[in-house]
């Protein structure tokens, strides 16, 4: 049980988070029996060398915890067990409605980890009643041809010549056995929020690398896509997946009236 003293909040209701949420849940810990130490690391903090990949965070309380949270993991259980096992799936609108969730839920409780969170207060409320991402957000799913478990999350910006800050974006990466979802969301500055956002990955097959599950399609899509990541020095690295946003040059904002 946590100590309330420490003001720990709920990060989807008002309520004390009272109670721990594994960010990698227990059926899935269950699938792998890792011969080897796993690395931790929270944010900027030590690394750590631990026997177990478990990671708790004081991030939920027992009512979102045991209801939505609950049920959100057995619906996604049905399938994303045999996605993270390598067998091969066709995602229908629903299929990709609930990776998408799953990927935000895990998402919103990395962010706490942080001293600034990414995530406003309506978003995360918001995410809880509606179940939808954030507006500005995209997710994808894609195929590790290795077996191997990894949360990662990066920060970039977009700035004008001057240095001015344009847009904020978050890139969160789930590796989890053969699956790997990442998820992209970005928060444009009060004077440029009437624009859109183009953003240019890192040099990369991605269009048969991935497959986006948000927003989702109209028509089922195939998992896994065509090409894996792997762990080979080259274009096909999962770094490179973890990393392909976080360019220097190539992103851009739009007049959305005339796209």
């Amino acid at each position: 049980m946590l100590d309330l003293t420490c003001g720990y909040i709920c990060t989807f209701c008002a309520n004390p988070a009272d109670s721990d949420e594994h960010v990698i849940p227990q059926w899935i810990l269950k699938k792998f029996k890792l011969p080897y130490p796993m690395v931790h690391q929270i944010g900027d903090g030590p690394k750590e060398i631990k026997d177990t990949p478990e990671l708790k965070l004081p991030c939920a309380c027992e009512t979102c915890n045991n209801c939505w949270m609950s049920g959100l993991e057995k619906t996604c259980g049905k399938f994303m067990g045999p996605m993270i096992g390598d067998f091969a799936l066709s995602l229908d609108r629903q299929y990709q409605q609930n990776l998408s969730e799953w990927a935000v839920k895990t998402a919103m409780c990395l962010d706490t980890v942080h001293d600034f969170h990414f995530f406003t207060e309506e978003e995360r409320h918001g995410f809880k009643k509606t179940r939808r991402p954030p507006k500005n957000s995209q997710i994808w799913a894609a195929h590790f041809r290795g077996c191997a478990l990894d949360l990662n999350g990066v920060d970039f910006t977009l700035t004008d010549p001057d240095g001015k800050l344009l847009v904020r974006a978050q890139v969160f990466t789930i590796l989890l056995g053969h699956l790997i979802l990442q998820a992209l969301f970005w928060r444009n500055e009060p004077h440029v929020a009437d624009k859109g956002v183009r953003f240019k990955p890192n040099r990369g097959d991605w269009a048969n690398r991935t497959v986006q599950t948000w927003p989702v399609s109209k028509k089922p899509v195939t998992w896994p896509p065509p090409k894996s990541m792997s762990t080979v020095a080259d274009e096909n690295h999962y770094a490179n997946l973890r990393h392909r946003f976080k360019n220097s040059k190539g992103h851009y904002l739009f007049d959305i009236k005339t796209k």
